[in-house]
């Protein structure tokens, strides 16, 4: 999520060039013709909260031998881009209608003078639940130890966001990080990386104390390097890392029946997702076909994320009064804040500008339009 980078989850050791691809995913990495009148064209990446797309397309391609266009009446193409400055590039052209994005980092896209203006956050895909992670050497004992030590973290993205997070739980401020080539004794030092596959190997070869990393990266480091461990993850840090598609206004406004299907759609898969483990293996085994990893690396991610259903989104955007969980608004405006405060972005727009929840609102007066048990976690 590759500085301003929301690049998901993926593991080093499972990613493989997109030209590996094969069967019904040949040609997926660029972008296709977003402007055809039948086909959603999302941006996506190598990261196991992209099972339900696969659930319901059967591949990346557009076909309609897939549950989507059978039961929903809509066609997809899914483009796989790890590369997040060539994904945003063509989201602005218009080749990708719809691309991937985490909002705790979404701030940093909207600062002041951003050409992403007309980009809109629309949904709530799914929560990290250990799919990022903080690995260190075993004499860090405890996150006050990070003090003094070097931390290898890609700025600006849910990795840094997850940094922040477990640094001001223990009472590190943001103020206390330091991203200058200095090694300062008081500080949080940041060895500043590209993607959290890139923390995960500089941390193997010995040139930092901790990294900010992805999983199953952190079980593999744990495994194989002798001395180290996961000092902290997503799995007690449970509502700071959520993925979600962002759009623009004028192409939601343009194509709002067949967002709606698709969101529809995404709910019931990702209702799928958390409940039915040959689901799981079903859409795991296209993944790893089209994403040119193991079905086992699918599987394994799918048990570090929580696939977010209505009823989550409902609370995420603020339209059940009573929800006193973890919002949209409350997490995009303390990591604006703190991200400010790190100067990555500059009076970035308020949340009601950035967002649209008017496709949430729709679906959750018509139960009807959603399948599957669609009730918020408890």
């Amino acid at each position: 999520m590759l500085k301003l980078n929301m690049l998901g989850k993926a593991a080093g050791s499972a990613m493989i060039a997109a030209s590996l691809l094969t069967m019904s995913c040949t040609g997926s990495q660029q972008g296709g013709n977003a402007a055809s009148d039948n086909v959603i064209t999302v941006g996506t990446n190598t990261y196991a909260g992209f099972l339900p797309y696969m659930y319901l397309n059967n591949g990346v391609d557009p076909t309609e031998d897939c549950i989507l266009y059978k039961e929903y009446g809509i066609k997809l193409k899914v483009v796989i881009q790890d590369d997040f400055a060539a994904g945003r590039a063509a989201f602005k052209n218009g080749d990708i209608d719809m691309i991937y994005c985490t909002a705790d980092a979404f701030p940093i896209e909207m600062s002041e003078g951003s050409d992403m203006a007309d980009a809109k956050f629309v949904n709530i895909s799914n929560w990290s639940r250990g799919a990022d992670a903080i690995v260190s050497t075993t004499n860090i004992e405890t996150v006050s130890n990070l003090l003094g030590a070097v931390v290898a973290c890609s700025e600006g993205t849910a990795s840094n966001t997850l940094l922040l997070t477990v640094l001001e739980q223990n009472g590190i401020k943001y103020s206390q990080v330091n991203s200058s080539a200095d090694v300062k004794p008081d500080m949080v030092n940041l060895k500043v990386v590209s993607s959290a596959l890139d923390a995960a190997q500089i941390f193997k070869a010995g040139q930092c104390d901790a990294a900010v990393v992805f999983s199953p990266d952190d079980q593999d480091i744990v495994s194989s390097v002798e001395n180290t461990k996961v000092l902290a993850s997503t799995k007690e840090f449970s509502n700071i890392i959520c993925d979600g598609l962002i759009a623009k206004g004028s192409w939601i406004n343009a194509n709002r029946s067949k967002v709606e299907k698709l969101i529809s759609a995404l709910l019931f898969a990702n209702y799928k997702m958390n409940t039915d483990e040959a689901a799981v293996k079903q859409a795991a085994d296209v993944f790893a076909k089209c994403y040119g990893t193991d079905a086992d690396f699918a599987i394994d991610g799918s048990h570090n994320i929580y696939y977010c259903t209505l009823g989550d989104e409902v609370n995420f955007f603020g339209l059940n009064p009573a929800f006193q969980g973890m919002k949209g608004d409350e997490l995009y405006n303390k990591m604006a804040s703190q991200y400010e405060g790190l100067k990555l972005c500059k009076a970035p727009q308020p949340w009601s500008k950035v967002m649209d929840a008017s496709i949430i609102e729709s679906l959750s007066k018509d139960a009807s339009k959603v399948k599957g048990v669609q009730d918020a976690e408890k």
